[in-house]
């Protein structure tokens, strides 16, 4: 026979259970932006080697500073900031294309926290959570890419929007009450 408390405990996950899904859904759309306009400059530079290399191997190098930095300051300061500078440089990258390698470093920087919190909200599928993460998400933010967009993502002012709203969402995800209870 169950208590009062248990009922209460019932319906309280399920409303856990349906915000599990909300954190998801937008953790998954903020994955989706920034792979756009990754995409979209990947698309963009094909022509231009040098710089291509050079992007890839700076986010390589982010990727594993921002994993240690998150840990550090902790996962949503660290990722509001990054996402915030990589915006900065993103809007004012013409002609300089060290504030564009810099500010996709800084976006590439933040992929360890949406990981970790992808594997977060999915405790018992932390495989299936890396799955969503780093296929479904970029591939839904290759699409606008695919549909001829990226001269579009890659106009300063709107890369830039795009990983505002991306850090908005992440900052929205990450103080959530799943990733404060886990």
């Amino acid at each position: 026979m169950f208590s009062h408390d248990q009922a209460l405990s019932g319906k309280e996950t399920i409303e856990y259970i349906q915000l599990d899904d909300w954190v998801l859904l937008v953790l998954l759309s903020a994955i989706a932006l920034s792979s756009t306009v990754w995409t979209s400059f990947q698309f963009l530079l094909q022509r231009h080697l040098y710089q291509l290399v050079a992007i890839a191997f700076v986010a390589g190098i982010a990727k594993v500073f921002g994993g240690i930095l998150a840990q550090r300051w902790g996962w949503r300061r660290y990722t509001i900031v990054s996402l915030t500078m990589a915006a900065v440089l993103l809007l004012f990258y013409p002609p300089n294309y060290l504030t564009l390698i810099l500010g996709l470093a800084l976006l590439q920087s933040s992929i360890p926290v949406t990981l970790a919190a992808t594997a977060k909200i999915m405790p018992q599928q932390p495989a299936t959570a890396t799955g969503f993460a780093l296929g479904l998400a970029i591939i839904v933010g290759g699409i606008p890419v695919m549909g001829g967009l990226s001269q579009l993502a890659g106009i300063p002012a709107v890369s830039a929007l795009i990983v505002m709203v991306s850090a908005l969402s992440l900052w929205w995800v990450l103080k959530s009450k799943i990733m404060l209870s886990r």
